[in-house]
């Protein structure tokens, strides 16, 4: 593994870790969040683990991943958007991507290949419910900082992860003649995976700080 593999596993280990010891504290939407890092970690560990023991192709985790971490992220945001119309919505997208991503494994992509038209539609998705999450967040009466928001740091974690999508997108179609250039550019997309989900796993992180320096109770309460 190279090092940004290795960096992204130590920030899911770490968020793991932060989420179980305050799940019983956290709000419904960082619980979904720690469900969220807790699939990611294990199953980036079960695909590096795959590689590195049998020497073989690992992209069919991933053909498992996508779907799990969509699911995971698109009920982050629907515990904070207001229109019930916009969380039935996402219900039925979460169905929809599960049944997308069978049958895209079944007639489009191998489950040797990197699922980029699953990544593609679970990506544009959640855009779609960052921006409403965003706007609702925007319009409230008294709105709170964004930094003291902790779906913010997600928000921004998708982007990012957009961000990634598109980099890979270029290496895909532009490159793929080029080893040396690939691996390079590869590189620079796992960097930003790592970023991705130190935005996510950031929330998980500061709540565990508050619960080290006495600030939240075994009840939740923040003083």
């Amino acid at each position: 593994m190279i090092s940004a593999e290795w960096v992204t596993l130590f920030i899911l280990f770490a968020g793991v870790i932060a989420g179980i010891s305050l799940i019983r504290q956290l709000d419904q939407d960082l619980k979904y969040l720690t469900y969220f890092v807790i699939v990611t970690f294990t199953l980036e560990l079960m695909a590096n683990c795959y590689t590195g023991i049998y020497r073989k192709n690992n992209l069919f985790l991933y053909h498992l991943l996508i779907p799990f971490q969509y699911l995971t992220l698109a009920f982050v945001f629907r515990e904070n958007i207001l229109s019930q119309n916009i969380k039935n919505n996402i219900l039925l997208s979460v169905v929809f991507v599960f049944l997308f991503a069978l049958f895209s494994g079944i007639f489009f992509q191998k489950l040797t290949e990197m699922p980029f038209l699953v990544i593609l539609i679970t990506r544009i998705l959640l855009l779609i419910w960052v921006l409403i999450y965003l706007k609702d967040l925007l319009n409230t009466p008294e709105p709170e900082p964004l930094t003291s928001v902790p779906t913010f740091y997600v928000s921004i974690g998708v982007f990012v992860s957009i961000i990634s999508l598109f980099q890979m997108g270029v290496m895909h179609y532009l490159i793929s003649d080029n080893r040396e250039l690939i691996i390079y550019w590869l590189q620079i997309i796992l960097w930003f995976d790592a970023g991705f989900y130190l935005l996510c796993v950031f929330p998980l992180l500061y709540k565990a700080f508050l619960k080290y320096k006495g600030l939240i109770t075994n009840d939740g309460i923040t003083f």
